[in-house]
């Protein structure tokens, strides 16, 4: 929760009591708990937050969007010795690949996560690391049987978190799924919908509505009146032409809904979203959709505020504990944001540390009173002066 990087000898510094820089790092390597035992009780006081807010809701309010996305903590090309860092497809950083599709590569440690939002609040719920399977079958050849690693694909990693959180989210309610088109699996949307939730996501234009391409079905709907949607975004309003086509997307039996958002009427690179409830409007579901933006909002603050990216123990096990102990950093500061009914993850932020301030300033002049001299109270504040 410090300024700064949030790297172990940064952060031993920061403690008033000295402490073993190995020590510190070890709570990472060899404590007996995992990153596995955290996500219960994480979960289970998540949903309790969810609940209660849903109680103070009207019966046809209460609906909870849970958005799925992955970011990767990116480190230096030159750092080999973290086991589970690789080069992943990205595709919006570093330099482009060579191949056909002009693909991305970053050298770095996906993380899948999931967020779930009611009303106006929004807590990340659960997360798991991605590695690929390349990297897995070259740690299993280091380990003994039993202590292997299993290789699940972001999908899969995807699927999980969703069927941990199915048993106790609460009844009564909308749920909907959000998530990009990289997770627009047919077996994923239809997991979601066996659970009776909704889906909206974003679709590739080789996804095939009714046989035919949708890249193609923008012929079917010119001559159709366009309808308009307007967003509220952080630079002004923006508005789309949102023509609607509905047909059975392969793979799925029930009917569904494709929106084609332009920002022009005449655009040729729409925005194809797959709404799987045929009852909400053209504006609810890019509404709706717009809501995953706080997965993004998740990740930078993450990245640049908590530390994610500044691991710097060597083993899965141990980066995982790590990565973990941040996302409950930032689960504190969202719950911070909720009850002091800040408007931003920033000023909960700066309001926790004004508050450490305070702690800090008012044990300074306590320790000053106590002892009538400044003398031990540098040497017990300030380790250089000892």
């Amino acid at each position: 929760m410090t300024d700064g990087r949030k790297t172990l000898a940064r952060i031993t510094r920061q403690l008033v009591e000295p402490r073993d820089i190995y020590a510190v790092a070890d709570f990472f390597r060899q404590s007996p708990w995992t990153a596995e035992a955290l996500r219960p009780p994480v979960r289970a006081y998540v949903l309790a937050e969810v609940g209660a807010r849903l109680a103070a809701l009207p019966p046809e309010r209460r609906r909870i969007t849970i958005s799925l996305d992955d970011t990767t903590c990116h480190t230096p090309r030159s750092s080999r010795g973290f086991e589970p860092v690789d080069c992943h497809g990205d595709s919006t950083e570093h330099t482009a690949g060579v191949g056909p599709q002009g693909q991305r590569y970053a050298y770095g440690l996906p993380v899948v996560t999931c967020r779930i939002s009611v009303s106006e609040a929004a807590y990340i719920v659960d997360w798991r690391v991605s590695m690929r399977a390349q990297t897995v079958r070259r740690l299993n050849r280091q380990r003994p049987r039993g202590q292997r690693l299993a290789f699940r694909s972001t999908t899969h990693l995807a699927r999980e978190m969703l069927a941990a959180l199915a048993p106790h989210l609460p009844a009564g309610c909308r749920i909907y799924i959000l998530f990009d088109s990289w997770y627009a699996s047919t077996t994923l949307v239809r997991f979601c919908r066996r659970q009776g939730w909704h889906v909206i996501c974003d679709l590739t234009t080789h996804r095939t509505l009714d046989g035919r391409p949708l890249r193609t079905s923008a012929q079917l709907v010119r001559h159709q009146r366009y309808d308009r949607t307007t967003l509220r975004a952080t630079d002004g309003d923006q508005t789309s032409s949102t023509p609607t086509v509905w047909g059975h997307l392969r793979g799925l039996g029930a009917p569904v809904t494709v929106l084609q958002s332009r920002r022009h009427p005449r655009g040729h690179h729409p925005k194809d979203l797959l709404g799987t409830d045929r009852t909400v409007t053209a504006q609810e579901i890019l509404t709706l959709y717009a809501a995953r933006w706080g997965c993004e909002l998740d990740s930078f603050y993450g990245k640049t505020r908590l530390g994610v990216e500044d691991f710097r123990v060597r083993p899965v096990e141990a980066i995982a504990t790590y990565i973990a102990v941040v996302f409950l950093a930032l689960l504190f500061v969202q719950v911070q944001r909720v009850h002091g009914q800040h408007r931003t993850l920033a000023e909960a932020l700066a309001a926790h540390r004004q508050g450490h301030l305070r702690q800090l300033l008012l044990a300074v002049v306590h320790h000053t009173l106590q002892h009538g001299a400044a003398e031990p109270v540098l040497k017990r504040f300030l380790r250089e002066a000892a």
